[in-house]
């Protein structure tokens, strides 16, 4: 199934099969909302990488915020919803 022009929230981009699933997604028309809970550095590298393999492709946005805490998810659902209407 092609997913062109999606808006994807991804977790877990900054190793693993997530960050595998990230470069894949980026070379399409995709936004992609990149969620990283305590460690904004790893996320900003993976988010550089995304966006150097979009080849404005893909729009990568980053997103910060710790599941463990309430109004961290509020906020996120917050940014989410300021920066698109839908996922």
């Amino acid at each position: 199934m092609e997913l062109r022009g999606a808006t994807i929230l991804l977790t877990g981009a900054t190793s693993g099969i997530g960050r595998e699933t990230a470069r894949h997604l980026a070379g399409q028309a995709h936004t992609l909302l990149v969620h990283g809970p305590d460690r904004p550095e790893a996320v900003r590298d993976v988010v550089a990488e995304l966006r150097s393999l979009a080849q404005s492709q893909a729009r990568v946005i980053y997103l910060q915020a710790d599941y463990r805490e309430m109004a961290q998810v509020r906020r996120l659902a917050a940014d989410v919803h300021a920066v698109t209407g839908r996922l």
